[in-house]
């Protein structure tokens, strides 16, 4: 049967959305290919070692608001693969406190949850689409082609908008107009591996009073996250602005100039790494984009508003609108909540 016949979408990016997205639609039957060029699942909610330090160098943590993402957590919590790492006072009047979640044994454990069973394709750079007005092809840098009835773009939107446009894809103005004010802000993290204790207050998660160009420090140890110290800095926006192409060693002694203050034993190795789309700073006004007339869906969290949580449920909104417009009918399992 060809994949016209079928249910079927290639879905670009194995972080949460677009994992979150591919569960949902094989649940449902669909043929579901997903791709990404990195090596490792997840995006952000990533993870790198210096020989035994661990670190989670991008998201440090995730909450819930909505119970939908909620009953996910619960699961991964009862699993073994996340846990609570702190609780913070809830603003909300008589409200139970807000738990701050991590990965087991690092944040990539979640992507990695999610990719059970998906076989996604890793470490291919998606270079091509073409509709032939029926379903897509998408070809990587490898020279391999994937074709599926749909294609969903989790990629940060500029990146996304960026494929779009090299391969003379057209949506609709008004559309597109929309899109295109979906902006970012860069981050530079640094992995500082300690000789000792880091000495950062409980839980083991700073946020200095100035955030330039320091904005974040995070006790991976403390997390549960490293056998041995190690801890995770975050720049501030403009810093990253201003220091993104700047050597390594150059961005590394700043930002440790800058957490000295805090840490209380001396530095043994450190790593650098720049997360250019870390932050939405102007987000889409729904929870994802999505173009029948084409077949193509947009998600992630510039449509999510920024959040683990939010990159989530655009992931699954997207899902339920390829659904709803090839009238496919979700069906619950005991492995995933129902949505």
């Amino acid at each position: 049967m060809s994949h016209t016949d079928q249910k079927s979408v290639v879905i670009v990016g194995a972080g949460i959305a677009g994992l979150m997205a591919a569960r949902r639609l094989c649940r449902a039957g669909w043929r579901v290919t997903v791709i990404d060029k990195g090596r490792g699942l997840g995006g952000r909610m990533a993870n790198r070692r210096m020989d035994e330090a661990r670190f989670d160098h991008g998201a440090q943590f995730f909450t819930t608001r909505d119970p939908r993402f909620s009953g996910y957590v619960s699961k991964w919590v009862a699993n073994g693969q996340a846990t609570v790492w702190y609780e913070r006072e809830n603003s909300a009047p008589d409200s139970p406190p807000v738990p701050h979640y991590v990965g087991l044994p690092a944040m990539t454990a979640i992507g990695k949850q999610l990719a059970e069973g998906l076989n996604p394709v890793l470490g291919r750079r998606v270079t091509g689409l073409a509709s032939n007005g029926e379903s897509w092809t998408v070809a990587d840098d490898t020279g391999s082609t994937h074709e599926g009835r749909w294609v969903v773009l989790t990629a940060p939107v500029p990146q996304a908008l960026d494929l779009i446009d090299r391969n003379g894809v057209e949506l609709p103005a008004t559309d597109r107009a929309q899109l295109d004010v979906i902006d970012y802000e860069k981050c530079i993290a640094v992995m500082v591996g300690l000789s000792g204790p880091s000495g950062l207050p409980e839980p083991g998660l700073l946020r200095p009073d100035n955030p330039e160009p320091l904005a974040l420090l995070a006790d991976n140890q403390r997390k549960g996250v490293s056998p041995v110290p190690a801890v995770t800095l975050h720049s501030g926006p403009r810093f990253a602005d201003s220091h993104f192409d700047a050597p390594d060693q150059e961005k590394i002694a700043v930002l440790l100039k800058a957490a000295e203050p805090f840490l209380r034993s001396p530095v043994a190795q450190t790593q650098a790494h720049r997360w250019g789309f870390a932050k939405p700073l102007q987000a889409h006004p729904e929870d994802h984009y999505c173009c029948p007339g084409i077949r193509i869906a947009l998600a992630g969290d510039g449509f999510g508003g920024g959040r683990v949580e939010g990159a989530a449920l655009s992931g699954l909104a997207a899902a339920d609108s390829l659904m709803a417009h090839e009238k496919t009918t979700p069906q619950s399992t005991h492995e995933d909540p129902p949505i």
